[in-house]
């Protein structure tokens, strides 16, 4: 449970900022300013961590207390800097190339992800428990190093002249600003419920396929060295047809076909217990059997969907967000996740020790379904050739 509760406090991270740097943003002429700013603050927060990391292992008083707030502080400084992200990127890449520059992004992440999962199974491995905090100390090194050079290397960008705003707006302007655009703009109003649907399909039962597999299904534990480094290679292959449909077809066909995708999840699950749990010879030196296939089925249908919800809601949204008024646009789309940061701890409470995964099943398949309605409803936003906005803006 703590553990759960310190993974939401750092994903609300990334989503409370946004909302009060609006009215900044808006006044800023130069956006790459304001994210380099931030990119030297979350630096120095991404090296700080090492320095408590080694000094929590070494038993030095509050270090743990240190090493949760540094975690929150870093992902709070990614969410400080995300909205001048967005806004470079809307204003330098044209629509029709977006989703090539967020599928290549996420497919060459997805494949370093893999990576690093070696490189933690080895620095976690019994001959490296004896160093311990030292082992810790280069993974939490590694990841310093390549914050740094992610940041550096986005510092780099140039951006064009922007239209800066007559007057500032307070945090609270812009909330009730975002209230009005709900209102107003039904396609925004779409997006939005449908992203409050997808982290909480995602937060209540998502998280529990793992645990669900191994108490349900009697799969072998060691199954999990294989389901999640197979989900994670699928999110990232997957993301080569999901960045043809956003610059092709549009982001609306993106969003329903990915939608599909979520909705089967699941249904698989629940259709899991089905699938006979009998050892059915040995894959990759691990015993399977057809529950065992079924939730690879499951796990690689997961990491697909939800590389096609990331592709097709950012770029969804950049289209859907005229210039004037994007930092209210994105920053009340953020703001509205901040308390559903915290559904994991609700799914863990819902699931209990009992093990109610069904319920979780259930709920899931009822809200994505309706996930699905609403995106369906959805009108595809582009811009013409011409430069001039399109419907819905």
């Amino acid at each position: 449970m703590g553990v759960g509760l310190l993974a939401s406090v750092i994903s609300a991270g990334w989503n409370w900022p946004p909302v009060l740097f609006a009215g900044v943003m808006e006044r800023t002429r130069s956006l790459m300013l304001h994210y380099r700013l931030w990119a030297v603050a979350r630096v120095a927060l991404a090296w700080a961590l090492l320095w408590a990391v080694l000094g929590a292992g070494r038993g030095q008083p509050h270090a743990l207390w240190l090493v949760a707030g540094l975690m929150l502080a870093l992902s709070s400084a990614g969410g400080c800097s995300i909205l001048a992200f967005m806004s470079v990127v809307s204003d330098t890449i044209p629509p029709r190339l977006r989703g090539r520059f967020f599928g290549i992004r996420y497919l060459l992440g997805g494949l370093l992800t893999l990576l690093g999962a070696w490189f933690v199974k080895r620095m976690l491995s019994e001959e490296q428990r004896a160093l311990f905090p030292s082992n810790y100390g280069w993974l939490f090194g590694a990841s310093a190093l390549l914050q740094t050079l992610a940041v550096l290397a986005f510092s780099f960008s140039e951006e064009y002249p922007r239209r800066v705003a007559s007057r500032w707006l307070a945090p609270i302007a812009q909330l009730r600003r975002g209230r009005r655009l709900l209102s107003r703009d039904p396609d925004y109003r779409s997006i939005v419920i449908a992203r409050l649907l997808l982290w909480t399909t995602s937060g209540l039962a998502l998280p529990f396929l793992v645990p669900f597999a191994l108490d349900e299904l009697r799969v072998d534990p060691e199954a999990v060295g294989i389901f999640l480094p197979v989900s994670v290679l699928a999110y990232s292959l997957s993301n080569v047809l999901w960045s043809y449909l956003s610059d092709g077809p549009g982001n609306r066909i993106l969003l329903v076909t990915s939608g599909l995708c979520y909705l089967v999840v699941p249904a698989m699950g629940l259709a899991a217990p089905l699938w006979s749990s009998q050892p059915a010879g040995t894959f990759l030196g691990v015993a399977t059997s057809p529950a065992f296939w079924w939730m690879l089925a499951v796990f690689v249908v997961a990491g697909v969907s939800r590389a096609g919800q990331m592709v097709g809601h950012t770029n969804y949204l950049l289209e859907l967000s005229p210039e004037r008024s994007r930092q209210t646009y994105l920053s009340f789309y953020y703001a509205t996740s901040v308390p559903l940061s915290f559904l994991p701890v609700l799914g863990a409470v819902l699931i209990g020790e009992e093990g109610r995964y069904e319920i979780g099943f259930a709920i899931t398949l009822l809200l994505s379904a309706l996930m699905l309605w609403v995106l369906y409803g959805l009108r595809e936003v582009r811009e013409d050739e011409s430069g001039t906005e399109g419907d819905g803006q």
